[in-house]
């Protein structure tokens, strides 16, 4: 599931700036062309993993990329304006993040949402498409779309000794009938990303296939979610049906 992969290339940053004097307009360009040092990444994709002919499991992956800005400036131009083309972080949102970030790392590793998404429609964190029940055709796709918080950012550092953050976690199912109180466990592998800074918005997809189609009834799911970082896990129950009846 998780590889390390190169360095991503850098992102070419476009500064513009227009100076009007009188009737005289200059115009002056300037391009950079630094490329930014990105992390090693790991790299998700699409895992399958089934077990018993049931269950795959698909990831995504974060990567993460620098951008570089320069200054510009006018030669034998003095601007009284106090106009700059350096924009300042604003110290009130830096505060507010900084304290945001202490209260995730005192946080509780937990769910904060999940729900039941649309095979293939998540394409980033909070955007998807939700299946709007928790009733199933037989061999249709289960899958749950989790946003976990209180997940560790293990600190490593690159070959510049630059500071890179490392999550990873790792999900688990119970498959459990109500009929027979039968019951199928599956393990799956790591949701893991590296960044360069400390991401909190990671989404977790995990998708029970039905390889064969799974018998007409009520089960239930437990959904085991561990943090490899601290080693602390959560759970999520969902009741499901398996039937051929049309939703309405």
């Amino acid at each position: 599931m998780i590889k390390e992969s190169s360095p991503n290339k850098g992102i070419i940053a476009t500064i513009g700036m227009l100076v009007m004097i009188a009737t005289l307009i200059v115009a002056v360009s300037v391009i950079s062309s630094d490329k930014a040092e990105a992390a090693p990444s790991n790299n998700g994709g699409n895992n399958n993993t089934n077990t018993n002919g049931n269950v795959t499991n698909n990831n995504s992956t974060t990567n993460a990329t620098n951008v570089s800005q320069n200054e510009t400036t006018i030669e034998g131009f003095n601007d009284n304006s106090n106009n700059s083309s350096t924009i300042s972080p604003d110290s009130q949102f830096i505060k507010a993040r900084e304290q945001y970030l202490r209260s995730w790392e005192q946080s509780n590793f937990s769910s904060e949402f999940a729900t039941f998404v649309i095979p293939n429609s998540v394409n980033g964190y909070g955007i998807y498409d939700e299946h709007r029940s928790n009733i199933f055709k037989p061999g249709e796709p289960i899958v749950l779309y989790v946003e976990p918080i209180g997940f560790t950012h293990k600190k490593l550092t690159d070959e510049s000794g630059n500071a890179l953050y490392n999550v990873k976690l790792i999900p688990s199912v119970i498959i459990s009938s109500k009929i027979d109180n039968k019951s199928a466990s599956i393990d799956f592998p790591p949701f893991a990303f590296t960044s360069h800074r400390k991401n909190t918005e990671a989404e977790l997809t995990i998708t029970v296939t039905q390889n064969t189609p799974i018998p007409e009834g009520e089960y239930k799911i437990l959904y085991t979610i561990k943090d490899a970082q601290s080693n602390k896990s959560f759970d999520i129950i969902k009741k499901v049906v398996i039937s051929n009846r049309e939703v309405v």
